[in-house]
């Protein structure tokens, strides 16, 4: 065993290490977006209601400004982070959000101070994968080298990088869907009351972290069925710790589900074509292990080229899985995929909406994908040694052939995480994706103004964009909720100055201009924000 691990496990080693290293790099790199300005805002024990009562008064302001709505303040405590969830953000649980509160107590709440929880729980799913690869391959061949491979596979991958470095609950999801999945497992096995009662404390810190937890637990539900078969006790005892963890969820469901709550996340119900919805499954399996260049485009070479032999790959995979193993190995990444893919997509289907597109929802789906690979990999190379002898069998041929893909299938990934540390962007920032592009026009102009209103995605944005604007642009934000934004407009004055508006509403841009004798000019456009440019010798009276 030591002879056949001494080559291919310094390679799964070396993916450690890489995997390791990596998230701690670059963390400030990519652009700190609507949604991580909005973690910002929670452990501030801030609300949006707040901060549109204060700073969205047609007042002209500094970036400075917003500093206060984005760091811990002495006078609010986890209590205020806590009750700004629920008040605004309650299909968000609490657990991740005490968790980096608590974490910018210690270490300030800086980007890289937050985001750095992120890495470190990045860094504990990277065991947390050992012990699922060691329970899924307890009686396989080779079981340590499975085990290990998948670690390294979970090290390499891009997706998990970037969420290991995101300051959301997404890196905190894969952790708990992590350490539930290998302790279910665990617990069919062994049917103690440590095990489920292990087994329940995970669960209920899934529910904390996700909503979508609960989609897990329907798989977990089904695996537990047909391996527990009629050991009526195993049974009986997943039932249990799933009550316990359902009780310890009730309080923060009985908010979810009051009516009078307030649910984010409506976009999602929105119709999109289907081809729409078919590219964004695509590049689900391209974020899985590369890094495509655009969110809501794939280029024809990797549409063409690298996604079919991705697919085959995995499609042969999972197939192998489920020929040589039984329903208690194979049975746990197919109900990672499927609990977590297909209701999202079939509603989809059914209803219409975009709630199967954003991939952070689809988190155990991608922990799924790694493991029939995993497995497939470590039976095809790690067999028997490749040179035996001087002239190579049919069998040795086919060892150094898959070891080869392997190490290519490692080399794309390791290429997609470098890609990520030499970034300022990647497909997670979504409707921010190209913030610094703004932000970089606006600071180019001399003596600028930012005009802002509440509508639409303007509020997280203002918040993100703060941290890239220089300290001299003056902002100017409207609430636009309540009054037609053309009660609230700004007074344009000869002073040398340049006057931005984002994302203004086609109403605000008729008024502004007309009131000033001004035309509107788009400096910059993408799907998401649209930078309009007044007379470069105009400015706010103060």
């Amino acid at each position: 065993m030591h002879h056949k691990f001494s080559g291919w496990g310094w390679l799964l080693l070396g993916c450690l290490f890489f995997g390791l290293v990596i998230r701690w790099c670059a963390l400030t790199s990519l652009v700190y977006w609507h949604d991580e300005a909005y973690t910002s805002l929670r452990i501030a024990g801030r609300t949006g209601i707040e901060l549109h009562n204060q700073l969205f008064t047609g007042s002209v302001i500094s970036v400075a400004d917003l500093r206060p709505y984005q760091i811990l303040s002495p006078d609010r405590g986890l209590g205020a982070t806590v009750r700004s969830l629920i008040i605004e953000d309650v299909q968000h649980p609490p657990l991740y959000y005490a968790l980096v509160w608590a974490w910018a107590k210690l270490f300030g709440s800086g980007v890289w101070a937050v985001r750095s929880l992120s890495a470190l729980i990045g860094v504990l799913v990277l065991p947390a994968a050992g012990w699922l690869g060691r329970e899924l391959f307890r009686d396989v061949k080779n079981s340590r080298l499975t085990s290990g491979l998948l670690v390294a596979l979970v090290a390499v991958s891009p997706y998990q990088l970037l969420f290991a470095q995101e300051a959301r609950e997404y890196g905190l999801w894969t952790l708990t869907t992590v350490l539930a999945s290998a302790a279910l497992v665990r617990s069919l096995r062994l049917n103690t009351l440590g095990s489920w009662g292990l087994y329940a404390l995970i669960l209920t810190a899934g529910l904390y972290t996700h909503l979508f937890t609960v989609l897990t637990l329907l798989g977990h539900g089904v695996y537990s069925l047909i391996v527990g078969g009629r050991h009526w006790r195993r049974l009986l005892n997943f039932a249990l710790a799933l009550t316990v963890a359902g009780a310890a969820f009730a309080p923060w469901l009985w908010l979810v589900l009051n009516p009078h709550a307030r649910q984010g996340a409506s976009w999602t119900a929105v119709p999109v074509p289907l081809t729409v919805t078919l590219k964004g499954w695509a590049n689900h399996i391209l974020r899985a292990f590369t890094l495509p260049p655009a969110d809501y485009s794939l280029p024809p070479l990797m549409l063409y080229g690298l996604l079919p032999l991705l697919l085959m790959l995995l499609v042969y995979s999972l197939f192998y899985l489920i020929r040589t193993q039984p329903f208690s190995t194979w049975g746990m990444p197919v109900m990672l995929m499927g609990s977590a893919f297909l209701p999202l997509a079939l509603l989809d289907l059914v209803k219409g909406g975009q709630r199967s597109l954003p991939s952070r929802y689809l988190i155990p789906l991608y922990i799924g994908l790694l493991i029939p690979i995993a497995y497939l990999f470590a039976q095809k190379v790690f067999a028997q040694k490749v040179f035996a002898q001087k002239v190579l069998s049919r069998r040795q041929r086919d060892r150094l052939i898959w070891g080869s893909l392997c190490g290519l299938f490692i080399g794309i990934n390791v290429w997609a995480c470098l890609g990520v540390a030499r970034a300022t962007t990647a497909w997670t920032k979504d409707i921010n994706y190209n913030l610094l592009s703004v932000a970089k026009v606006i600071n180019a102009a001399p003596r600028p103004l930012l005009v802002g209103t509440v509508f639409g995605i303007n509020t997280g944005t203002m918040l993100a964009l703060s941290h890239y604007l220089k300290p001299e642009t003056r902002l100017q934000l409207i609430d636009d909720r309540y009054v037609p934004d053309f009660l609230n407009l700004p007074t344009l004055s000869d002073n040398p100055g340049s006057v931005f508006l984002l994302n203004g509403t086609m109403q605000l841009r008729f008024w502004l201009g007309r009131e000033n004798d001004l035309t509107p000019e788009v400096t910059y456009s993408d799907l998401f924000l649209t930078l309009w440019r007044f007379a470069p010798d105009a400015e706010i009276a103060d």
